[in-house]
């Protein structure tokens, strides 16, 4: 039991990771994209 609660406990902040990380990446194009938008003005 306790296994099984380490294996899921595991698994999900490694869910939580690969979602930080997208999380991450889709604000940092965001923030290109407008600065790239500001940039051109």
């Amino acid at each position: 039991m306790t296994c099984l609660i380490a294996f899921w406990s595991s698994h999900t902040i490694h869910h939580l990771l690969l979602i930080v990380s997208l999380v991450q990446t889709a604000a940092l194009a965001v923030l290109g994209w407008q600065f790239l938008r500001y940039a051109e003005w």
